[in-house]
């Protein structure tokens, strides 16, 4: 099981990862000087890549418009994943390793109670209904219904405080505050302080609705023609509000010395009456994470209703980028909704987004990118053909058409040219008395585009051993550092 999971792990990083840098003097396609232009030199490329100080290497030159042959990006894969595997090793992390350790059987409930303390006193009662009912099934049945309405609010900007690990109990020892302090030492007399604070505005949203219920029997009497029962049915309705101030930082520190630092700004705005409305309200929030030379940067993440929709993050380190991704669509036709009710009054199907735009891009040399021109078409050609698994002529023209709507592809160092494509490809997977049931898999097409390979067959552990070698060595690492 381990072995599989390795293996679609490293397919998850190669289909996003790979690369080779430019060297000075572009190499030829006759890479071990035997005159011609064959499988051998790809042999040759390899070794190059795998004996190379730095991995970085131009990809020789190819026919058809610069198009690679699927052996050499098949190489270039291999070792661009080895070198983003290479660039984040367990030693990276040495002056965090005893947290998690140090930190997991401490005993916490002071926080939970100090927390629970702050969370009671935002509830309210927003007042009482009530109704009665009779039943007759033979017995008669009076029944009380009274509904209780509450509002109670978690407010980020109002947990402040200081608590301080003693004996491996958290024990606070500041309640006025102006942020939320946790410090303790290490067994190493090392003094560790995490410190939240909040700025600016705080705006209030409804998050969602709960409701608890409860019944009990009151009284019984008989009428003289039979027996009556008295019920009270308790319903408990809260909402809840979520409180998001516009500034957040949180930061680690090691004897003074930055560790870890996060900061989220958010912007809410236009948001009215505490409640944001799909079709009406807009979203952005810009987010920084460092710990230690590694940076994970969130720099365009916003929601417009019914106009646009983006993503943008970035991984870097040292100031180096290691992948960036970005995500951006036209949405449209979301109809008028609340969050707070979203889970009611909501199907992902009624919204529609159009030119969506995606695109990945590894050390800056290997970019996974495309287009979806109708996200809502192209689903429902999806779902029209699984309708039609055992109609090998439907299932293949809804296939067809399905992708008519994508356009998704391997590009290398930021070039134009599409270097593989990646669409699906109808097969028959079983026969049963003599009747197929169609399915479709996502495949990867080299050269020019008249071949292809399944992407679970191309990324293999036959075809990438080196990479599975390289990426379980990483995870044992990583395991050995925060376990022993």
């Amino acid at each position: 099981m381990m072995k599989k999971v390795v293996i679609s792990l490293a397919a998850l990083l190669l289909t996003s990862t790979c690369s080779l840098a430019q060297s000075s003097t572009p190499l030829k396609g006759d890479l071990n000087g035997d005159g011609r232009v064959d499988v051998a030199d790809v042999t040759a490329l390899v070794n190059i890549i795998l004996t190379s100080g730095n991995g970085n290497i131009n990809v020789p030159d190819t026919p058809d418009e610069g198009r690679w042959s699927k052996q050499v990006q098949t190489a270039f894969l291999d070792a661009t994943a080895r070198e983003l595997i290479a660039m984040a090793p367990a030693t990276d992390f040495l002056n965090v390793k005893d947290l998690p350790k140090e930190l997991y059987r401490t005993n916490a409930y002071n926080i939970e109670d100090w927390a629970k303390n702050i969370y009671n006193k935002t509830i309210e009662t927003l007042g009482t209904s009530s109704s009665t009912e009779t039943y007759n099934y033979g017995s008669v049945s009076i029944v009380d219904y009274i509904t209780t309405e509450y509002r109670s609010a978690y407010d980020i900007s109002q947990f402040k405080g200081a608590f301080e690990l003693r004996n491996g109990v958290w024990v606070c020892t500041n309640t006025d505050t102006d942020d939320l302090t946790f410090s303790y030492k290490d067994s190493s007399g090392n003094v560790w302080i995490l410190k939240a604070t909040t700025s600016g505005q705080v705006k209030r949203i409804y998050a969602k609705d709960t409701e608890s219920y409860r019944w009990t029997m009151t009284n019984i009497e008989y009428n003289g023609s039979g027996y009556v029962y008295y019920y009270k049915d308790y319903t408990d309705v809260e909402h809840h509000i979520i409180g998001i101030p516009e500034n957040v930082m949180v930061t680690l520190t090691k004897n003074g010395s930055q560790v870890m630092k996060t900061t989220i700004r958010t912007d809410l705005t236009n948001i009215t009456d505490m409640e944001f409305n799909l079709a009406e309200s807009n979203l952005s929030v810009v987010a920084t994470t460092e710990v230690n030379e590694y940076k994970v940067e969130v720099s365009q993440l916003v929601y417009q209703a019914n106009r646009k929709a983006s993503v943008g993050v970035k991984v870097s380190k040292a100031g180096k980028a290691l992948l960036t991704m970005a995500v951006a669509g036209d949405v449209m036709d979301i109809p008028s909704v609340n969050v707070s009710a979203l889970d009611k009054h909501f199907k992902i199907e009624e919204g529609n987004a159009r030119n969506v735009f995606v695109k990945l891009d590894v050390l800056g040399k290997v970019q996974v990118q495309g287009t979806v021109s109708d996200v809502k078409a192209m689903v429902e050609k999806y779902e029209a053909a699984q309708k039609n698994r055992s109609d090998e002529t439907v299932f293949k023209a809804n296939i067809a058409q399905m992708n008519t709507y994508f356009n998704l592809g391997l590009f290398y160092n930021n070039e134009n040219t599409m270097q593989a494509g990646v669409y699906l490809e109808p097969f028959a997977k079983r026969t049963w008395y003599g009747y197929s049931n169609w399915e479709a898999d996502m495949v990867i097409s080299f050269d020019d585009m008249s071949t292809y390979s399944t992407c679970m067959s191309f990324f293999s552990e036959s075809n990438f051993q080196g990479v599975m070698d390289s990426w379980a060595a990483l995870c044992k690492n990583y395991e050995r550092l925060f376990t022993k």
